[in-house]
């Protein structure tokens, strides 16, 4: 991602503001502000017995949120629409209940997502 979006400077996006952005985005999907989790029951929890729940999701709306940047030759302004795009995307992953890493992958690509490559297999 670096590499090539430091090639098109003319509509490169800033890689640090989007993992931000992804990242309080999931914690909003979570219900983490003000610990609201303690309050919420949905079957998605399963999930973050797996250590890598957290940054499996973060992966997940990075790969995405690039590959919506990269498909649709979108300029900084179109940041905040990609952005509500991607979060309703895994909204609705998260709304069907994955309950595990596994599932979580097959929900995304089911919905539509952009997909990481895979290092290693999930448990």
């Amino acid at each position: 991602m670096l590499t090539s979006n430091r090639a098109n400077t003319s509509a490169h996006y800033p890689l640090a503001i989007v993992a931000v952005s992804m990242t309080d985005m999931v914690a909003g999907l979570l219900h983490v502000r003000g610990m609201a989790y303690l309050s919420q029951r949905v079957s998605f929890w399963e999930m973050f017995d797996h250590p890598d729940a957290f940054s499996e999701l973060f992966v997940l709306a990075v790969c995405h949120m690039d590959a919506l940047w990269v498909t649709r030759s979108a300029q900084r302004t179109d940041y905040g629409a990609l952005v509500r795009e991607t979060k309703g995307m895994l909204a609705s992953v998260l709304a069907r209940g994955p309950r595990s890493l596994q599932m979580l992958r097959v929900l995304a690509e089911d919905e539509g997502m952009a997909l990481p490559a895979l290092e290693s297999p999930l448990e």
